[in-house]
């Protein structure tokens, strides 16, 4: 049953349409439970993810810091044992994100869902569970005879999962202090998260779940994309930010594409 489910996903993956299908979702109207004018959409974004319910729990930020480290030793010294938890747990971890970060109770607009990333980073974290009982996630382990150029990705990976940044006055800026590799919110952040897990799967390509690669590749740029213009064009957020989130967008390209080889 897993092989065949396994199957229609990739072929459903690999048609154009899909593609389309999760662009039009990322633009799905918004819930809020004061009134809402769709033109202010940029506004909501910006309140619900800087007062995310995924924010309010800070002692749950080491946690989501600490396992995936203990994955990746996993993933160098027991791939075999460790390679199906590395699916599954990418994948509680994007759905435990896809749901709190994207859900906040603000000011302006009361309770807010953000019902477009919801829904298109809850299926991401879906997709990597079902990976997690496929034939290929017991293939996966981390390959030690790659070309030297293809390890460029663990540096932006480590700064996505550093998250190195401090507000200054308003502005966020650098903050390379160590204490934040275990103690921050990245964790708990898709645009942080998606490029460490993405990354680890291509150290192991070919021996992935391609589909898993592609569709959240996909994903990835599509998200990195609206964050990078986003961050760099609006002042008040000024280039740091902007810089943070090329990681996603570079490493998510580089993995659509290995997914796409033959």
């Amino acid at each position: 049953m897993s092989s065949l489910s396994s199957a229609l996903i990739d072929s459903l993956a690999r048609r154009w349409w899909f593609f389309l299908v999760v662009v039009l979702l990322f633009f799905s109207p918004a819930y809020t439970t004061q009134p809402f004018n769709p033109a202010d959409t940029p506004q909501l974004v910006i309140e619900v993810l800087a007062h995310a319910l995924a924010f309010s729990v800070p002692v749950l930020f080491p946690l989501f810091k600490l396992i995936p480290v203990i994955l990746v030793v996993g993933l160098v010294l027991l791939p075999a044992r460790t390679a199906r938890l590395f699916y599954a747990w990418a994948g509680i971890n994007l759905i435990v994100v896809a749901i709190f970060q994207d859900m906040a109770v603000t000011q302006t607009y009361g309770f807010a869902i953000l019902v477009g990333n919801l829904i298109v980073y809850g299926l991401v974290g879906l997709l990597w569970i079902h990976a997690a009982f496929g034939p290929d996630a017991a293939k996966f382990k981390l390959s030690r005879t790659l070309p030297w150029w293809r390890y460029w990705v663990i540096l932006p990976a480590l700064l996505a999962f550093w998250y190195p940044v401090s507000v200054v006055g308003t502005v966020p800026a650098p903050s390379f202090a160590p204490v934040g590799l275990l103690a921050n919110e990245a964790g708990l952040t898709f645009c942080m998260m998606l490029p460490v897990y993405l990354a680890l799967l291509t150290l192991g390509y070919p021996n992935v779940d391609r589909t898993v690669l592609r569709v959240s590749g996909f994903i990835g740029i599509i998200t990195g994309l609206l964050n990078v213009f986003e961050f760099f064009l609006i002042p008040i957020y000024g280039p740091w930010m902007g810089t943070l989130h090329l990681p996603l967008l570079l490493i998510s390209v580089y993995a659509f594409g290995l997914s796409l080889r033959k």
